[in-house]
């Protein structure tokens, strides 16, 4: 005997053996419960079960390319995991405020481990960001150039 459900994340209508009905969400796939979003508050309850448990633990960690990631669940930029960029505290630090989502920070020797206050600089969005990588493409002793409309993140003040 097998009940029909419907999916929550594609509507569609699959059929199931009644000792697989559980409460809470129920999916026709893996990949449509994958691809469902997560309460963010589930997600940090998981997360907040593990911070600090593992022996190594020292409240960060790097991600895929090397950027340094620092636990902040209550900041307004965190993942949902909580993390939040080192890099990005520290411009927030220096400036005085939270940084805006379509700011980009660039690190002018091109290390992500660097996060130092004289080498980081702000771009008002990616666009700006890859005009500066595509200009310094075919000049590579432009890289550690600085162009006027560049703001460092130690002088920019917004009022």
């Amino acid at each position: 005997m097998l009940i029909s459900l419907v999916c929550q994340q594609c509507g569609k209508t699959f059929s199931v053996f009644p000792s697989r009905v559980k409460e809470g969400r129920k999916f026709c796939s893996r990949r449509c419960y994958i691809s469902a979003p997560q309460p963010r508050e589930a997600v940090e309850k998981r997360r907040k079960s593990n911070i600090g448990k593992r022996h190594n633990y020292k409240g960060f960690s790097f991600d895929k390319n090397g950027y340094k990631c620092v636990y902040k669940p209550e900041h307004p930029a965190s993942s949902l995991a909580g993390y939040v960029f080192e890099h990005r505290l520290i411009a927030e630090k220096a400036l005085g405020r939270h940084l805006d989502t379509s700011e980009v920070l660039h690190h002018i020797d091109g290390n992500p481990r660097n996060n130092d206050v004289s080498n980081l600089f702000v771009f008002e969005n990616q666009s700006a960001h890859l005009s500066f990588h595509r200009f310094c493409e075919n000049n590579p002793f432009l890289k550690t150039w600085i162009p006027s409309n560049l703001i460092p993140a130690t002088k920019f003040q917004q009022d």
